[in-house]
């Protein structure tokens, strides 16, 4: 093998030689086998009834908006006009509550 530095050769010498490989030759055994049968060959999947379960929750999920544009709405609105109001008392109880 040459090192040719950062140049590529300028001479049209292959790189390296490539061989031809059959593929259906490893599927089959004997010689009698047709070509229509060397060629089949399919993966299955089954999915449990489960797992069918969850992808069709998913795709559920996958439609809802991300944002709750109603409930944004309205605190907006109360926080605009100054009705908002924050309840410490449940917070605390509830990060309390969370903690437990």
């Amino acid at each position: 093998m040459k090192i040719y530095g950062n140049k590529p050769p300028e001479s049209k010498e292959p790189v390296s030689q490539t061989k031809k490989v059959d593929k259906t030759s490893a599927y089959t055994n004997s010689a009698n086998v047709s070509s229509t049968e060397k060629v089949i060959t399919s993966d299955k999947v089954n999915l449990s009834p489960r797992a069918r379960d969850f992808e069709e929750l998913k795709k559920a999920i996958d439609q809802l908006p991300e944002v709750r544009e109603d409930k944004i709405k309205v605190l907006k609105e109360s926080i605009e006009n100054g009705t908002y109001s924050i309840d410490s008392k449940a917070i605390a109880a509830k990060m309390l509550q969370e903690i437990t």
